[in-house]
């Protein structure tokens, strides 16, 4: 079963999204019946299957499909907060040019250089999760913080 991007619950199939839905038998989405988010389900159609062939996928998109360890694919040098997807684990490396008074604020969160964290969602806002604490921080933000470098 895939995870869903928005919530990290579980991706279903159109036939049991939405119990009486008319739709069910040539629906062609995977539904979370957590949050409500909906994407084509590649598997019944042809046209995903079509645009998928001709424009790709990342590097990412491929491993997780393929069911292999996130940390697999982890970001690998260069990398910042904005480059993980939802689920994907790394340990902050540093601010980079942000401005010190926001570094403060990171901090005073629980976020500091050398911390863990995963990121809990994408969309609507980033959420990061430090510990037992969430934050929604901005894709600018994201783009600030490295990521740990790796031997």
């Amino acid at each position: 079963m895939a995870a869903c991007p928005l919530c990290g619950g579980g991706l279903v199939s159109s036939g049991t999204c939405r119990g009486g839905c008319p739709l069910a038998g040539t629906c062609q989405l995977q539904c979370c019946p957590e949050c409500g988010y909906q994407t084509v389900d590649e598997s019944r159609s042809m046209v995903a299957r079509l645009v998928r062939r001709l424009f790709g996928g990342t590097a990412l998109d491929t491993a997780s499909e393929s069911g292999m360890p996130v940390e697999a694919c982890a970001p690998q040098r260069g990398a910042t907060l904005a480059d993980l997807r939802p689920g994907e684990e790394a340990e902050v490396g540093d601010y980079g040019e942000m401005p010190e008074a926001r570094q403060v604020r990171l901090a005073a969160l629980g976020m500091a250089p050398g911390d863990r964290v995963r990121v809990v969602q994408r969309r609507p806002v980033p959420v990061i999760r430090v510990g037992e604490t969430e934050i929604a921080l901005g894709e600018e933000i994201l783009s600030q913080v490295a990521l740990a470098r790796r031997g």
